[in-house]
């Protein structure tokens, strides 16, 4: 088993074998995980075993916070002797003879067929004591939790190339607020400057109210200002830089951010009247998509 990228993030998909056995009986466990909003397991068992899913269960929920798990457990040894009925032979002889014996008195016709036997396997099958689950769980156990580490490591890898690729774009979206504050004043600026010389247009000669005018400008700089759009959206991606270097499972947060990130992109795309910024935006909300599908993954 290689060892695991030293970031604690998981992807949501991966995939986990193992195998363990003890006292002649043997398991192989697959672990199979996909994306999902909450957890979800799922679990297959040897037919006579399903007294252990609630056990096969725990185990994973130790490993996995989120996502949908398949778990499936085969025997590999020791099978035939822990759940394949016996049947006592004289006995089902002994039943054989006096079907025959009493169809023979009562002149009935016809013999009997293995159908006929399986009809009365109850009667002639040994009725031995289940399935000591507690012996048996521990070979589940062992067999499950190297398949988890299994998993782990893979999940492990995954998340070690979302966390890079998510930094990365984090700083990326760092980069366009930073242009959209620089941008800022000047757009303001121009608004009120294409204002006052739209109004002087209109007016033609007419004498206009400079105290009004300047309220207006000033209702129109308050309108178009993104001064707390920008500051929270810095909030936000310290928020997701927080979580990425965190060790708790962070893929609900970060799915919430992303749409907080998505909320001020929105209020600034309708407050900004200024062709640059506007451009900014959209690719601020691009990348913002692009967060959010890495995040999907994320456990």
């Amino acid at each position: 088993m290689t060892a695991a990228p030293p970031t604690t993030l998981r992807s949501m998909t991966g995939l986990g074998r193992g195998r363990a056995s003890q006292n002649g009986v043997g398991f192989v466990a697959e672990v199979r995980t996909v994306n999902h909003r909450s957890l979800e397991v799922k679990v297959r068992l040897p037919h006579g075993l399903s007294g252990l899913e609630g056990r096969v269960t725990a185990v994973v929920r130790k490993h996995v916070q989120r996502g949908r798990v398949d778990v499936r457990l085969d025997l590999t040894e020791g099978g035939s002797t822990l759940l394949a009925p016996r049947v006592d032979t004289a006995a089902a002889q002994a039943t054989v003879e006096t079907l025959r014996a009493l169809g023979n008195k009562l002149g009935l016709y016809g013999d009997l067929t293995m159908h006929d036997l399986v009809l009365l396997l109850d009667r002639i099958q040994v009725q031995d004591p289940p399935p000591d689950l507690e012996s048996v769980g521990t070979v589940v156990d062992a067999a499950l939790t190297a398949a988890m580490e299994d998993l782990d490591t893979m999940r492990r890898t995954e998340g070690a190339a979302l966390h890079q690729d998510m930094l990365a774009r984090v700083e990326m979206l760092d980069g366009l607020r930073a242009r959209l504050l620089a941008r800022a004043p000047a757009a303001v600026a121009e608004s009120n400057a294409r204002l006052r010389a739209r109004v002087v247009e209109l007016a033609a000669g007419v004498a206009v109210d400079p105290a009004r005018l300047a309220a207006e400008c000033a209702l129109l700089a308050d309108r178009t200002d993104t001064a707390e759009e920008l500051t929270r959206l810095a909030g936000h991606l310290d928020h997701v830089r927080a979580l990425l270097r965190g060790t708790e499972p962070a893929g609900r947060k970060l799915d919430f951010l992303c749409q907080e990130l998505h909320r001020e992109a929105n209020t600034m795309a309708s407050k900004a009247q200024d062709s640059a910024m506007q451009a900014l935006v959209v690719d601020l909300k691009a990348e913002i998509e692009r967060v959010r599908e890495q995040v999907q993954n994320v456990e």
